[in-house]
């Protein structure tokens, strides 16, 4: 990067989330199977905001490349931006590190809502299994991928219904036998995807 640009890495701002992403070993336990998606893809579903981004980035839901791609939205839907999300755009493989990406839209993030940021999860879970269900013929086990979801994400109860060993207020899914179990999952999944499909699109 030239050396007259503003963001040089501000070690004020190497806080615990740096620390994890880049120098922890600890397993990603939001991500536990290793599952990423096309920027391309996730925005398609969902508007995204810079908390969003430092959300995906962290447990690799999003490769980091993707910080340029979301720039590059951004200018787009708003030329008057600030002079850094352009400097993202523009500079992006002259970063001097990974640090100093994170670093900057670390300070992004502060602009975002808290109830934007209280949402994160929630969207980003809808992604990852609108995601997953757009591949289930090429996942083994996609009911069982449902269930480790789950985990990795608190036990969210709004989809708890599309856990196999969970009661389930129309009918206990145990008591059903093979295919008929199965496809009653199936479809409460995408009953589940069109109701977020509906509170996402347009906003």
């Amino acid at each position: 990067m030239s050396s007259n640009t503003s963001l040089k890495f501000n070690y004020k701002q190497y806080d615990n989330f740096l620390y994890n992403k880049f120098m922890g070993n600890k397993k990603d336990t939001m991500n536990s199977l290793c599952i990423e998606i096309p920027y391309s893809y996730i925005a398609k579903y969902v508007k995204l905001n810079w908390y969003d981004i430092l959300f995906a980035v962290e447990h690799n839901f999003l490769k980091i490349e993707s910080i340029r791609e979301h720039a590059l939205k951004v200018i787009a839907i708003n030329p008057y931006c600030e002079a850094v999300i352009y400097e993202l755009a523009i500079f992006f493989n002259d970063f001097y590190s990974d640090y100093d990406i994170i670093n900057v839209v670390y300070k992004l993030s502060y602009k975002v809502s808290e109830e934007e940021k209280n949402e994160v999860q929630e969207k980003f879970l809808y992604v990852i299994l609108s995601w997953l269900y757009d591949n289930k013929n090429n996942v083994t086990a996609p009911l069982e991928a449902i269930e480790i979801i789950y985990a990795d994400f608190n036990y969210p109860n709004e989809i708890q219904e599309l856990i196999r060993y969970m009661p389930n207020d129309d009918v206990n899914i145990s008591s059903l036998k093979g295919n008929i179990g199965l496809e009653n999952i199936y479809n409460k999944w995408r009953v589940y995807l069109n109701c977020r499909k509906e509170k996402y699109i347009g906003r």
